[in-house]
């Protein structure tokens, strides 16, 4: 894997510079344009593999956010002080341009780390209209629908900017996991991260 791991040493540092009144240039040393989440802890997911053919194929920067790293959601403490992975997590999605999330399915729904991460960000307002691509990943059909309904409320909840979504699963591809995807699979992310791109 390739990925730059998105960790505390890693926030963009950010500077101000006054324009004219009411005005300011704002500049971040390390850019993030989109963070890529996977719903998965598995170390050896497919879903990680399906991600790193995703950063390979963006044209923008990209980091990835380990969410595995992150506590479970406790509303009591959105009040108190918040760990620091928290904190971390939420600005490494507000300094993002768009979002990326693939994750698998279990019980008919996604990944419990998922959704508590996305928990995390319930009360923040930058949530608001931030572009977001949902891929729900399964070894087969018909598994996949109910964990990415599950996902698209949540997401709607949150305010999320969804301009499309998509449900693959590996025969999506003419062989999974393999060094370079091909197969209707990756017309399909194509399609759907040039829309993401250029919205």
């Amino acid at each position: 894997m390739k990925f730059r791991l998105f960790t505390a040493s890693m926030v963009s540092k950010k500077f101000e510079i006054p324009l004219r009144k009411n005005h300011a240039l704002v500049l971040y040393l390390n850019p993030m344009k989109t963070l890529l989440i996977s719903g998965s802890n598995h170390p050896q997911s497919t879903n990680l593999v399906l991600l790193n053919h995703i950063e390979q194929k963006l044209s923008a920067q990209s980091v990835y956010f380990d969410i595995d790293q992150l506590p479970a959601f406790r509303p009591n403490l959105e009040t108190d002080q918040l760990p620091k992975q928290v904190l971390d997590w939420k600005q490494s999605v507000e300094n993002c341009q768009a979002v990326v999330i693939t994750s698998p399915e279990y019980l008919h729904n996604i990944p419990a780390t998922l959704k508590s991460a996305l928990e995390w960000l319930a009360t923040d307002s930058f949530m608001q209209g931030k572009k977001v691509l949902p891929i729900i990943f399964t070894p087969m059909a018909p598994r996949g629908e109910k964990a990415l309904q599950s996902l698209l409320f949540t997401l709607q909840a949150l305010k999320m900017n969804v301009l499309t979504s998509l449900l693959l699963h590996h025969n999506d591809f003419e062989q999974f996991p393999a060094k370079e995807l091909q197969g209707e699979g990756t017309d399909l992310l194509k399609e759907a991260l040039q829309m993401i791109e250029s919205a």
